[in-house]
């Protein structure tokens, strides 16, 4: 995955080369202690992602102009925001008979689209989470990848062939 993530800024960094006075290091021990305290274990694929960058500049970092990575302070004030409005409310992902109640604490943000559409990993299979979008505003939750390393490799996909990731195509 490093070298996904490693050609993926390369192609942002071309296109947007002041974004390297921006881009946020590492996260360090100490982020993903808090982090921890937090959410619990941090999914493998999460983990490697912060390692690599604790977040991105929120000016945008791939796609249309409005997606960045959250830092792990982000990560984790969402995760219990959202964690404090559990309920018995039904979550169907993409109109699949397994339904979900509640808001799942496997349910953890890592990119967002303007504040608006999340991309949270789903570790309801802990050995192998899957990527969900969620759009608030719209109700709607969309299984965007099987894994991760797919979302990545999808967002590489679209964003090295000069395109856009389009939010409304992602979520249709």
């Amino acid at each position: 995955m490093m070298a996904s993530l490693s050609e993926l800024e390369r192609i942002v960094l071309d296109r947007r080369p002041d974004l390297a006075r921006t881009a946020p290091g590492p996260a360090t021990e100490q982020d993903l202690a808090l982090l921890r305290s937090k959410i619990g274990e941090i999914p493998a694929s999460l983990r490697e992602l912060l390692s690599w960058r604790n977040g991105s500049p929120s000016d945008s970092w791939f796609g249309d102009g409005f997606w960045y990575l959250l830092p792990s302070s982000e990560i984790g004030s969402l995760y219990s925001e959202w964690a404090s409005r559990r309920s018995n409310r039904v979550h169907r992902v993409d109109g699949e008979s397994n339904e979900v109640r509640g808001w799942p604490s496997s349910w953890v943000p890592f990119a967002t689209w303007n504040g608006d559409v999340f991309v949270v990993l789903d570790g309801r299979d802990a050995e192998a989470p899957a990527v969900l979008g969620i759009d608030f505003e719209a109700g709607k939750i969309k299984r965007l990848a099987s894994s991760f390393d797919a979302f990545i490799g999808m967002v590489l996909e679209r964003v090295g062939e000069n395109e856009e990731l389009d939010v409304d195509e992602l979520m249709e």
